[in-house]
């Protein structure tokens, strides 16, 4: 820790960044800096808060209004600072009567947390974070509710000072003054019984209609069915006879087929679903959209068995019966809607299909994937006439926020929970105490629960059940052999508001429920089976996402065990399909910020190591995943995929495909896996694309890629030519970092070494062919590739190749941190580095820890250190800050030596040192770029060698030049 002097020093330079010149160099996490809610970059008021309570000595929070809905959020780590004892204060008011009483319950629960109320017209928000010498200050506009903290447009002003700063000093006077006032009380027991009773007689109502007033008839479009609409006029415009909408639950696809069936006017309209009960609902959205007077509405299901109706809704079981279609002339019907069309791979739903000759066929589904070999896609003619998934439904405020809570699931005897464990520690008391913790802890939005849980196994549900029916709880257990009319009894049940002897507080199910079933009132979802299926989990989540008056948020608790497919939990909450390992840790770590709106996630300690270890265990790259989401794209599109169609729907990323090292390039996997290619390659065409694939294909520099282009086109250029396109298009990207000309020139050198494979040195012929030969400064095409040319097959691979190895660099590699093309940030391999350092060889064999060579030194940390390493290399290696990181040097380096020498010389304007870091062994040999590096401070100190010696070795403080990013140092760090 630095000590008081040189923290105020740190401080004076902030304030000078901070108010005087913003291109001061300082502390970052020092200086002044507003606080918003932007989950596009990122931003978002939670995690700071998160951030500074987690590492904070003591903590003083003072606003108007706090909510469950914002307690809930920090509950993990508000149970840490519990356990450690670090105590809190938290002044808040009754302005209003806006605050809950089960919030103020929640606080007074809290040992740790001393909470007093101002009884008058208080409306502050401020947050105080002490962490030794220092206090940081947020005070602004948000409030302790999910809103306040995550989507809401709000201002706060961050603030870092010493004890005796006055901004601190007058905040806590200010703060005491209150706290010590006459108008506030102490928070008790006796004076929260007094409030819930004024809070039920006055504010009931009040609380639910300031969040969310329901509309009980759409009758114009909301912006998602605005675009579809748009999209469905577009296709019939083309000539198109079907079309496939693709639509998040609960964005209303019902209502959108009623806008549309309105806007085509067909003389006569059928409704396909799979129950009756929601064939019924159906129906009465139609008729809140189209007049009574141009249309009539009838049911075809079970004994009702209307004909003559203009809209006709069916259940698909009564009407592929035979004598049911029969009863209908094959072009009786010139708009048909099916509905949760992912089904229509079984027999009832193709019999109809097959049968009816409409003028227009709209499918409608929110998970069209599927599991077995029916292409969906296909019976669609490939005609996606809109798209919403998820996260864009979120965004556009289509569903309620879900809070999502991983929660560890008990170790029983020492053992974790797996796939197949067995049925007595599935329903065992001690599981079952700790899923009541979990779902009081982090409770639900409204007067009463309405809960779902998901089991793996109908004897657990059943089991379950009755424990929670003995506890008190109201609760039954379905499954697919439940009747439908218990099914709709009991969700009846679970929907009603009154907490009757009646009303169900759970509904326990196994393979039901998970898609085509609506109960808006569900808010409070539990999982307690593995996630086997990231669509399977979405669908499950969704059934909490519908709107419902008094409902601000869903709660979903999903119970974490040993489970072999932990990872498809951050691929469902994120709709992350890349297989990039590095974005699911960072998404375990830290993906509040990156969701849209208030929805949150957050995982306990325990389940973000279980996920993280799977990921890191889980090969992503291997043959059958990429196969896969070749097999889902291809259905997608209805032709065999470019790489970059892979970046266009959002499929896996094409690196991944160059990862795996049996196929090695796209064009082997399309060989080896697709029916209809049947292209053929020479060896040395195989060789130029598995150089372009393994080595060049992930955008991570750009000076191959235009080489690469330009020889395509032209026979040759000089050097210096190449170097001006580098430079040119430094300019034109809009990155920070313009090239100079004698930069550039040293990545066009580089570049032709990789291309000429004298970088990779002599062995690399075995495996590749290389694009270019260098003779007096002029870049000539090989004979290898000016004979491939003439397959025009190569080229048009080639070309697909390098322009989705663009798209790749500008998406994620475009801002280059100085005149060496490091992205702060991305994960490089130390052959990576070598080569976007400008070395003229490949050393990376020899680097290890670090090597001193040349202008550019390279560091390579390995954060958390294995158990299992000798004493000897078990470095020191930590930040103090976010802008101070400790390092040290091989044992057995002292002043004297010639690296101490380095160091003690070390020129800023001659050398930099790049820093590498990446969190454990697990992730791979790819570690973060953290940006360069300042040796401040060398100091000779000592480790102990295999044998318990004393061996000298270098401690040396560096200070960073750009400040680590908050996402990755939490990461990194915590």
């Amino acid at each position: 820790m630095h000590n008081t002097a040189a923290i105020i020093n740190d401080l004076h330079e902030s304030v000078e960044t901070s108010l005087f010149n913003h291109r001061h160099d300082s502390r970052q996490d020092l200086q002044l800096a507003l606080v918003i809610n932007d989950h596009k970059a990122g931003e978002k008021m939670l995690s700071h808060v998160l951030s500074e309570l987690s590492a904070c000595d003591e903590f003083e929070i003072s606003v108007a209004f706090i909510r469950t809905s914002g307690l809930i959020l920090l509950a993990n780590v508000l149970d840490e600072l519990e356990e450690r004892g670090v105590r809190g204060r938290v002044l808040t008011g009754t302005y209003l009567t806006f605050n809950e009483p089960d919030a103020f319950r929640r606080l007074l629960n809290y040992e740790n947390i001393e909470t007093r109320v101002y009884n008058g017209s208080f409306h502050a928000k401020g947050y105080l974070f002490k962490h030794g010498e220092l206090k940081k200050l947020i005070v602004g506009s948000s409030n302790l509710t999910d809103t306040a903290l995550t989507s809401n447009q709000e201002w706060n002003l961050s603030v870092t000072s010493v004890e005796n700063g006055k901004l601190a000093k007058d905040y806590q006077l200010e703060f005491n003054r209150l706290w010590n006032h006459e108008a506030t009380s102490v928070l008790t027991d006796d004076w929260l019984a007094e409030y819930a009773e004024h809070y039920d007689k006055y504010r009931k109502q009040a609380v639910r209609s300031f969040y969310y007033t329901p509309q009980e008839k759409m009758i114009r479009p909301n912006v998602m069915q605005t675009e579809a609409l748009a999209g469905l006029a577009q296709l019939r415009d083309e000539g198109k006879n079907r079309a496939l909408l693709i639509s998040a639950t609960g964005t209303g696809k019902t209502y959108l087929s009623a806008f549309d069936v309105k806007a085509f006017s067909p003389k006569k309209v059928l409704y396909v679903v799979h129950r009756n009960k929601i064939a019924r609902k159906s129906m009465e959205s139609f008729q809140n959209v189209l007049s009574s007077k141009e249309y009539s509405f009838g049911m075809f299901s079970g004994s009702e068995k209307t004909t003559d109706a203009r809209c006709i809704f069916a259940t698909v079981q009564t009407l592929a019966k035979r004598e049911n279609l029969e009863k209908f002339a094959k072009d009786e019907f010139d708009y048909i809607i099916v509905d949760e069309v992912h089904r229509a791979g079984a027999n009832s739903y193709l019999r109809f299909m097959d049968y009816f000759e409409a003028e227009f066929i709209l499918g409608m589904s929110a998970t069209p994937e599927r599991t077995d070999d029916f292409d969906i896609y296909e019976l669609f003619d490939h005609n996606i006439a809109y798209e919403i998934r998820l996260n864009d439904a979120l965004e556009y405020n289509l569903l309620v926020p879900f809070h999502y809570f991983g929660v560890a699931e008990v170790c029983i005897d020492g053992e974790l929970l797996e796939e197949d464990a067995s049925f007595n520690r599935l329903v065992s008391d001690e599981r079952v105490r700790h899923v009541l913790n979990a779902i009081n802890k982090y409770g639900y939005s409204g007067e009463r629960v309405h809960g779902l849980v998901f089991c793996s196994r109908i004897e657990e549900a059943e089991e379950l059940s009755q424990k929670f029916n003995n506890l008190g709880y109201k609760t039954v257990a379905l499954s697919g052999s439940t009747s439908e009319a218990l099914r709709d009894d009991a969700i009846e049940r679970l929907e009603q508001d009154e907490d009757d002897e009646n009303a169900l507080d759970y509904i326990f199910t196994v393979d039901i429920f998970n898609e085509g079933i609506d109960i808006p009132a569900v808010n409070q979802v539990v999982m307690l089976r593995p996630t086997q299926s990231a669509i399977v989990f979405v669908q499950q989540l969704g059934r909490g996402l519908r709107t419902s008056e008094g409902k601000e948020y869903v709660v979903v608790i999903d119970f974490i065990g040993n489970y072999q497919k932990n990872y498809l939990i951050p691929i469902a909450l994120f709709g992350e399909r890349s297989g990039s390992k590095e974005k699911l840790r960072k998404l375990i770590s830290n993906g509040s910020c990156e969701i849209p709106g208030s929805s949150t996630v957050s995982f306990d300690r325990i389940s973000t190591e279980r996920i993280i270890d799977n990921i890191n265990r889980t090969n992503l790259s291997k043959l059958s995943m990429i196969r896969d989401a070749y097999k889902e794209l291809r259905a997608k599109i209805g032709s065999i995929p470019t790489l970059q169609d892979f970046l266009d729907h959002g499929s896996i990323d094409p690196s991944i495909i160059f990862e795996n090292d049996t196929v090695r390039t796209y064009h082997q996997f399309l060989v080896r896996y697709e029916k209809e290619y049947n292209e053929v390659f020479s060896i040395d065409e195989e060789k130029l694309m598995e150089l372009l694939c393994r080595e060049i294909a992930d955008g991570k520099r750009e000076a191959e890629l235009i080489l690469i282009d330009e020889l395509l086109q032209n026979r040759s250029i000089t050097i210096n030519e190449l170097a001006r396109k580098i430079a040119d298009n430094s300019k034109s990207s809009g990155t920070d970092c313009e090239l100079t000309f004698e930069s550039a020139k040293m990545q066009a050198l580089s570049a032709t070494r990789v291309l000429d494979l004298s970088f990779f040195g002599d062995s690399a012929t075995k495996k590749y062919a290389p694009f270019c030969s260098v003779s007096n400064s002029v870049i000539s095409r090989s004979p290898e590739l000016e004979k491939a040319l003439s397959n025009e097959a190569f080229v048009e691979e080639t070309i697909d190749v390098i322009l989705a190895a663009f798209r790749i660099h500008e998406r994620d590699y475009h801002k280059p941190f100085n005149d060496r093309p490091f992205t702060l940030y991305q994960r490089y391999s130390r052959k990576d580095a070598c080569r976007l350092a400008c070395w003229e060889h490949d050393e990376h064999g020899t680097i290890f820890g670090y090597t001193f060579k040349y202008d550019d030194w390279l560091v390579f940390v390995t954060y958390e250190k294995a158990d299992d390493i000798s004493e000897s290399t078990k470095y020191s290696d930590h930040f103090e800050t976010r802008d101070v990181f400790h390092w040290m040097t091989r044992s057995r380096v002292g002043l004297d030596s010639k690296e101490g020498k380095m160091l003690q010389e070390y020129d800023p304007e001659k050398t930099r040192i790049h820093l590498f870091v990446k969190k454990e062994d697990g992730e791979g040999q790819d570690h973060y770029y953290m940006g360069t590096v300042k040796p401040e401070k060398i100091a000779p100190t000592t480790i102990k060698g295999n044998n318990g010696e004393d061996l000298p070795i270098l401690a040396v403080e560096f200070k960073m030049d750009e400040q680590v990013r908050r996402v990755e140092y939490d990461y990194i760090v915590n």
